[in-house]
């Protein structure tokens, strides 16, 4: 799960540093250049990718699921025994305390 984790935290930092040099260099481009250019197109597809490219960096969350029960048991255990007909006792201990369950 880390390296998981970790190749989402690259992908985070790749997608935020292309997405500042899409729209830096679209914004140079757009502003600098005579009006209805090339260059001004470009400019402006650059703006539009930085951006997209920047709301998939924010989109990204490199952290861990820690959600979780927190009433749930840490361990189950299941045992299972054929017993003839009657009463009979149970004892359940818990790493050799005093017995938590007698029935």
């Amino acid at each position: 799960m880390d390296h998981v984790l970790a190749n989402k935290a690259v992908f985070k930092t790749a997608t935020d540093t292309a997405g500042n040099a899409a729209i830096i260099s679209g914004a140079v481009l757009a502003g600098q250049q005579d009006r209805h250019s090339v260059a001004d197109e470009v400019g402006v597809g650059l703006l539009a990718a930085g951006v997209i490219t920047k709301i998939f960096s924010a989109a990204t969350t490199p952290a861990a699921d820690t959600r979780a029960w927190d009433n749930l048991p840490q361990y189950l255990s299941f045992a299972s025994t054929q017993l003839r007909a009657g009463a009979h006792t149970v004892t359940v201990e818990r790493e050799r305390q005093k017995p938590m369950i007698n029935r």
